[in-house]
């Protein structure tokens, strides 16, 4: 969707704008609500718009009890890494183990169980890029693990046991539960002669995985046909709160989108933003992945912007609170300013956050007050730091 353009020059929305006590314009778009953010944050009186953190504990995969566990790494090159069910226990998985693949550990980071392994038998999972943790029935916890190489869609209780499997077509990559049935699923299509190369639909589907609406779409232009490649890694990042879902395009500037749990769009977010000049060090890593002489027509059609997208990615609390990642340095080396909204859109703080992130997003969970995010160390092991939020 096109961004809206100059609309403080059109003289009819001056009628349906109002401008609210934060700072931010609102306005009805095609009976969307439209929230436009300013530069800067503006927390209505007595809201807290920031918070700090304290660490409480850490597992970290290159202590040895942890190694000893067989937890050595979580996850791969992409997906999902870990989850955090109601009680606050962290569930994390390294699919690339043959036995077990997911470790439990309970609040206080204390190591509780290992199950499942590897496998194309009821329960056996061979490869599981995405799994989230979702309520069921009496407030039950279970586990919903998209294996992509046996099509299959894995729901386990909270200690490994097999609930049930639904087969899923060849192009699903991430299958997400949501109550009270419908299911958002992202497809994957792959065009070698077509304008784009790869086309992700983020979708809305019935209890029976039917496809009902898409909800958003990400796209990675075709060099192989002739169009030119921008050096950026088109991220569509995605957060589930307790009722709504937020999506976002790098494509689309600072343009997010907020949806229910029908899939019908409740507000669109954005938010004026200070560009920031595409780093050397990105230039150098983008480039490398086509050194081999197989791409050099395509290292030809490889340009780089002005400045970097206007966000990296986005997550999320239970109660509607969005956090969206931006490149801007933060107040330390490694960290990024990360843009705060409140439950309504309303730009109402920011915050300087490290830890692990790539070109599918970065590994953050936010649950009860406690911030989860994976860190990479010096040495290249990943460690899971738990971290309370005290806001202000």
């Amino acid at each position: 969707m096109k961004r809206l353009i100059c609309w403080m020059s059109i003289p009819l929305l001056f009628y349906a704008c109002s401008a609210d006590k934060q700072g931010a314009q609102i306005f009805d778009e095609d009976g969307i609500e439209i929230v436009i953010n300013p530069l800067d944050p503006c927390p209505e009186k007595g809201e807290p718009g920031t918070f700090e953190t304290e660490e409480l504990f850490a597992i970290d995969t290159e202590d040895e009890n942890t190694a000893e566990l067989g937890l050595t790494d979580f996850g791969s090159y992409a997906g999902s890494y870990f989850d955090v069910n109601s009680q606050g226990d962290i569930f994390l998985y390294n699919p690339e183990n043959e036995n077990p693949i997911f470790f439990c550990f309970d609040a206080e980071g204390r190591f509780q169980d290992s199950f499942s392994h590897r496998g194309q038998g009821p329960g056996e999972l061979q490869r599981s890029l995405n799994f989230a943790i979702f309520r069921e029935g009496e407030g039950m916890d279970r586990l919903a693990v998209t294996d992509t190489q046996n099509n299959k869609l894995v729901t386990l209780d909270s200690h490994g046991e097999l609930i049930r499997e639904i087969r899923l077509d060849s192009d699903v990559q991430m299958v997400f539960p949501l109550p009270p049935g419908n299911f958002l699923v992202n497809r994957r299509r792959s065009d070698p002669s077509g304008k784009y190369l790869v086309t992700y639909r983020l979708k809305m589907a019935g209890p029976d995985l039917v496809d009902l609406k898409e909800l958003d779409r990400q796209w990675i232009p075709n060099p192989l046909t002739g169009e030119m490649l921008k050096g950026m890694y088109y991220i569509l990042s995605w957060a589930v709160s307790e009722d709504l879902i937020f999506t976002g395009f790098q494509e689309r500037d600072y343009d997010i989108w907020v949806f229910d749990f029908s899939g019908n769009p409740v507000r669109k977010i954005r938010k004026k933003f200070r560009p920031v000049p595409v780093p050397a060090e990105h230039k150098h890593n983008f480039l490398k992945q086509f050194e081999a002489p197989q791409f050099a027509e395509i290292l030809k059609k490889i340009y780089f912007p002005g400045g970097m997208p206007a966000f990296h990615s986005l997550f999320c609390d239970e109660e509607g609170h969005l956090f969206v990642r931006t490149y801007e340095p933060g107040n330390s080396p490694g960290e990024n300013m990360v843009d705060i909204f409140n439950r309504k859109g309303i730009f109402i703080g920011r915050v300087s956050l490290g830890g692990f992130r790539d070109e599918f997003g970065s590994q953050v969970r936010v649950r009860a007050g406690r911030l989860y995010q994976v860190e990479e160390k010096d040495s290249g092991y990943k460690r899971l730091v738990v971290y309370r939020m005290r806001w202000h």
